[in-house]
């Protein structure tokens, strides 16, 4: 019997091209939303794939929440029908006005950006009040990734005061990328992973003490998914989960 990756046309193939094993696709979906525990609980990044089969195929799994990392694949996600789409990276520049352009196209699909320091907010509101919009925004966080974001405390409450105060701007959650945790022990993983979001839970129970409503909680990618599962307020991003490469079996062995 021939391995399941070797296909029976092989001749028939123009090549290079891309194939797709559907059943394995479909196979690790299932094990994604039993970990996840629903489908409910996944919001996973397209970024891997960048495919708009793929995103159809996970809808008719009911997962409808989606991360992207640009624009073209937000686009590709609302092109699929996803019905909600985080383009999980500041919104600066030029994307704040594409991204309002995309709102305006495609009214079926809820999106939304990330941002992580007062300066951008006033173009933000700027580019809003133009289109006559609400900028649906997500708090970026830094949990030890040192990429983007800013470190959950005082000044981040302050910072989505000052999103959930302004006319234009909606404030959605917060969103906490964990993509430096890649310990292969699952007790070492949970014990990073708790640690790491301490301060996360800290600062949703100040907002909603503050009297805000209880912000949302995005975060998470493939190798701590297990871990993070366990907390079940989290949107789980994990993207890598669907299409694999060589690496991560090694970063995460229980996946």
């Amino acid at each position: 019997m021939n391995a399941w990756y070797q296909v029976a046309n092989e001749d028939q193939l123009p090549t290079p091209c891309l194939i797709l094993f559907s059943e394995r696709i479909e196979r690790n979906l299932n094990q994604l939303i039993a970990v996840a525990g629903g489908a409910d609980r996944l919001r996973p990044h397209v970024k891997t794939h960048k495919l708009e089969p793929i995103v159809r195929l996970k809808k008719t799994f009911g997962i409808d929440k989606f991360k992207a990392a640009t624009i073209a694949e937000a686009e590709m996600v609302a092109v699929a029908g996803g019905q909600d789409c985080l383009l999980a990276y500041p919104l600066v520049g030029p994307n704040i006005q594409r991204l309002m352009q995309l709102m305006l196209k495609y009214p079926g699909t809820s999106f939304s950006g990330l941002i992580d320091n007062e300066t951008c907010i006033e173009p933000i509101e700027q580019i809003a009040r133009q289109f006559n919009l609400r900028a649906r925004l997500w708090l970026d966080l830094n949990v030890g990734m040192n990429r983007t974001g800013i470190a959950p405390g005082p000044e981040a409450a302050q910072l989505y005061h000052r999103i959930a105060n302004s006319p234009w701007l909606e404030a959605v959650g917060l969103h906490a990328y964990d993509g430096h945790h890649h310990q292969s022990d699952p007790q070492q993983m949970r014990a990073q992973v708790a640690s790491s979001f301490a301060p996360v839970w800290k600062l949703q129970a100040t907002l909603v003490a503050d009297g805000l409503p209880r912000p949302k909680i995005a975060g998470g990618g493939t190798p701590s998914l297990i871990a993070l599962a366990e907390y079940p307020e989290v949107e789980l991003g994990s993207g890598t989960s669907v299409l694999w490469d060589a690496g991560q079996a090694s970063l995460g062995p229980p996946m």
